[in-house]
């Protein structure tokens, strides 16, 4: 949770490397402050993110500790990942189809049309089988590149494609809520994760100790 100038910070931190030592040193403080206001932006409203229905008082500070170390890192990271060197930082970009509505609407006051036609598609229109849909993007992916590696080159940095992330996500999350997985001789389920992140939030260092 961050303030709403959170744009701001992160122009900052685009030219953060290109800057001489103090003007690092500038930077650094202004992510400070900004940081600070997150933190009393978690403080101020910790009743309303936590929505506690504790049975006795241990249960309450078991409950805010964990939530409060869990918010804190996540703001630890997010510093950390804005000084780190750009070839340090790895990024995923995921995409989702949206549906858009056909409609033209006339607008009065500036006597102009405004809304959206659909003049066209790029894989289909209306349903299409699976089989069929698979088809076709196999035809576009052998008219686009050459499919010897699982990564295009764009200046000198690979880019990897994996085809409908999000759902691939999903399907993961959904099966292992569902199922338990066998390898061997040891099984994979969703609490597996669950008890992942009790644990490791446990072993987050205090957050004014790492950043003030």
């Amino acid at each position: 949770m961050l303030p709403k100038d959170e744009s701001k910070t992160e122009v900052l931190t685009m030219s953060f490397e290109a800057t001489n030592v103090k003007s690092q040193e500038s930077i650094i403080q202004k992510l400070k402050v900004k940081l600070r206001k997150a933190q009393k932006l978690i403080c101020k409203n910790k009743k309303t993110i936590l929505k506690l229905r504790p049975k006795n008082k241990k249960e309450v500070y078991d409950k805010k500790s964990k939530m409060e170390q869990f918010l804190r890192y996540n703001m630890r990271a997010r510093f950390e990942f804005w000084l780190a060197p750009m070839k340090e930082k790895l990024v995923s970009t995921i995409m989702d189809e949206i549906p858009f509505k056909k409609i033209i609407l006339y607008n009065s006051q500036n006597n102009k049309f405004t809304g959206f036609e659909d003049y066209g598609f790029f894989v289909s229109s209306g349903h299409v089988s699976g089989d069929r849909l698979k088809q076709i993007i196999i035809y576009v992916i052998q008219k686009l590149i050459d499919c010897v590696k699982p990564y295009i080159t764009y200046n000198n940095k690979k880019i990897y494609f994996i085809h409908d992330c999000p759902y691939l996500l999903k399907s993961v999350r959904n099966h292992l809520k569902k199922y338990t997985f066998t390898n061997g001789h040891e099984n994979y389920c969703w609490k597996d994760i669950e008890d992942f992140y009790f644990v490791s939030i446990l072993y987050i260092t205090s957050f004014k100790d790492l950043i003030f």
